[in-house]
């Protein structure tokens, strides 16, 4: 059957429109135009500013289903745009060629064929100008993607499946690239990394791990990559035992990926260990037994010559003058007894398994009772200097586990120091807020009593920090020394229902924040939370000097939401900058003390000498005594310790700008 020809517009062309002006082309430069077009893989349209085909290529006529003399001169839009679209897009179209908006270089939508079919075409578009740089018409290339589309929808469908496929597994499915990066993960993978999927792909067990467990995951990816052999492994996470099976398959690309599949086998490993176990409990009970008959025996004894010393230390007192210099050590003698005596009643727990005494304490006084065996236990090379906090509120543990603590912390300080240096000990209240949990992993909201033990000494770098509390690691060359300090440290902060920051850099010494709970004996009233001081009109500028972009940012947000303008620096050249950039002037300086390149001070010196009148604000994660060892700061007067709250940076902030003198 002769196909249908569509009916022609019968408008005459112009002369100065598109179809004219191809007229107009001599002869052979046309001939050579229509050869060049039909060579296209692609097809090439030509539209006249009312929309007829002016020009249309080979390949054209095989997508539309017809000859070009069946194409040429109709009404594009009216025979080969499907209906719902026709009106839409002919408006566009007209928009163009009037120059109402801009031509889409790139688009993608269907076209009718003469036999009703409908065939998706990804076009790319261009106007086409007389020499008056007049729009005579449009000129599109399209090529026809939709079998492409087609395919790509099936895949997408075929993905859909395979992902419900293995989403449906309890155990956790993956696929990695050869840079161990996840491409697949399943719902049991994505749940156990307690992240989105689209924060688990892409990325590598480095980024979602910590270094010690991504360190085994890539040497067991690493043996399967190298031996292309199935590789089996087993690993406690928690109170979970997970059995990982890891093979190779090709990606695409010949690229070699690793596959692995990560089953839970709690139960079936501790139906096996069951029967070992109930082996092993007598064999322990009897151990333990004579450990704690040991321990028994050893306290009594050690118990006894400690209240010896105790009675024979008390009547001293008693006939002693008060003012005779051996008074005060005396009562050290008497001080330390009752404090051997609790810790002797620890080793009696430790072994009979009982739990800790825990009692209501005020740091303060725990702390200032034992500062002279903690400046004997660091030596003359070592200065301790001890800062008590205002009204800290009282917490609830047993004072040995305070011995334990300063005394673990105040041996790793003094092993720090080469030469001499300083141990500081401060107290202080705290209160966490939400907005410190992104910043900080580990910390808790509430409020808590901070004990803060920092040094100057030789610092750690951050691989040695983040294993600083696993059990029996230790930096130290002797092999006498266990590496259970820091682990004690952290166990008996976490039994106490607290948590422990530790923050450090090499040659600038360590600080260990350890934060308890505060104590409440009643329940007390619900007060409404204080409301901040925000005034709209005070626009003070505050220049922050941060190289941490996370804090940086809170500091900017904390401040705006005071009422502040606030310019921001990552970098000591960037503060220089924008110092000099602005033509205002600059009230406060907040700047960390550690940064990149220039030692905070040093920049602040610098930004005082642009700029006189500007008031300084320092913070950091040390102590202030020890950055005042560092730095030179010794008359700096404003200092706020990281991490703070809204309210500490407001009250930190107001009292600066009240300060007349700027190096104050």
């Amino acid at each position: 059957m002769a196909k249908k020809k569509p009916p022609r517009n019968n408008d005459a062309p112009r002369q100065n429109d598109l179809t004219g002006s191809l007229r107009s082309l001599p002869g052979s430069e046309l001939e050579r135009a229509r050869l060049f077009l039909n060579m296209a893989g692609v097809m090439i349209l030509a539209l006249d500013n009312s929309g007829r085909v002016a020009m249309i290529n080979r390949r054209g006529c095989e997508i539309l289903g017809g000859e070009s003399e069946q194409i040429l001169g109709v009404n594009w839009f009216d025979h080969f745009i499907p209906e719902p679209r026709r009106a839409q897009v002919q408006r566009v179209f007209q928009g163009i060629v009037w120059e109402k908006q801009k031509s889409h270089e790139y688009l993608e939508g269907p076209v009718l064929t003469l036999q009703g079919e409908q065939r998706l075409i990804a076009w790319h578009n261009a106007v086409i100008r007389d020499d008056s740089g007049e729009i005579i018409g449009t000129l599109s290339s399209g090529e026809d993607v939709t079998e492409i589309r087609r395919a790509e929808e099936e895949l997408r469908e075929s993905r859909q499946l395979y992902q419900a496929f293995i989403n449906a597994n309890r155990d956790m499915i993956f696929v990695k690239d050869e840079h161990f990066r996840y491409l697949v993960a399943n719902n049991a993978l994505v749940e156990f990394f307690n992240r989105p999927l689209e924060d688990v792909l892409e990325r590598t067990d480095f980024e979602m791990m910590e270094i010690s467990a991504a360190n085994r995951c890539r040497e067991s990816d690493q043996r399967a990559l190298n031996t292309n052999a199935v590789v089996v492994t087993e690993e406690n996470v928690g109170q979970r035992i997970f059995e990982t099976t890891k093979f190779t398959l090709m990606l695409k690309g010949d690229r070699v990926g690793i596959g692995g599949i990560i089953r839970d086998i709690t139960e079936r490993r501790h139906g096996e260990e069951e029967r070992e176990r109930l082996r092993e409990q007598m064999a322990l009970a009897q151990k333990m037994e004579s450990v704690g008959r040991l321990a028994g025996g050893v306290a009594h004894d050690f118990n006894s010559t400690l209240s010896r010393i105790m009675r024979h230390a008390e009547t001293a007192l008693e006939t002693m003058d008060p003012a005779d210099p051996l008074h005060t050590e005396l009562k050290e003698i008497r001080r330390s007894a009752r404090r051997s005596a609790d810790l002797t009643r620890q080793l009696l727990a430790f072994a009979r398994k009982q739990t800790s005494m825990p009692r209501k304490l005020n740091l303060n006084d725990t702390v200032g009772g034992m500062l002279r065996m903690l400046e004997q236990l660091l030596g003359d090379h070592v200065q301790l200097c001890w800062q008590p906090g205002q009204q800290v509120w009282p917490v609830h543990i047993d004072p040995a586990q305070v011995d334990q603590i300063l005394t673990n912390l105040c041996i790793n300080a003094r092993d720090a120091i080469s030469g001499k240096g300083r141990v500081t000990i401060e107290t202080k209240n705290l209160a966490v807020e939400n907005e410190q949990l992104n910043l900080h992993a580990g910390f808790l909201p509430g409020e808590f009593i901070r004990l803060s033990v920092s040094d100057n000494g030789c610092g750690m770098d951050r691989e040695t920090l983040a294993k600083v509390f696993e059990p029996f690691f230790s930096t130290k060359e002797t092999k006498a020394t266990p590496g259970l300090g820091l682990s004690t440290v952290y166990g008996i902060v976490k039994q106490n229902g607290g948590f422990i920051h530790a923050y450090s850099e090499p040659g600038r010494g360590s600080a260990f924040h350890i934060n308890l709970p505060r104590h409440v004996d009643q329940p007390s009233a619900i007060r409404p939370t204080p409301v901040l001081e925000t005034d709209s009109e005070k626009r003070e500028t505050i220049l922050v000097v941060e190289d941490e972009p996370a804090i940086l940012k809170l500091g900017q947000r904390m401040l705006q939401e005071l009422g502040y303008h606030v310019l921001t620096a990552g970098t000591p050249e960037k503060a220089i900058q924008v110092s000099s950039a602005c033509s205002g002037p600059i009230d406060l300086l907040i700047v960390d003390i550690i940064l990149p390149g220039m030692d905070g001070c040093e920049l602040a010196a610098e930004l005082i000498r642009q700029r006189p009148g500007s008031r300084v604000l320092f913070m950091s994660g040390y102590s202030e005594n020890i950055i005042h060892k560092y730095s030179g700061l010794e008359n700096k007067s404003r200092f706020i310790q990281k991490p703070f709250t809204i309210r500490e940076l407001a009250a930190s902030v107001q009292e600066a700008l009240k300060n007349a003198d700027p190096r104050s």
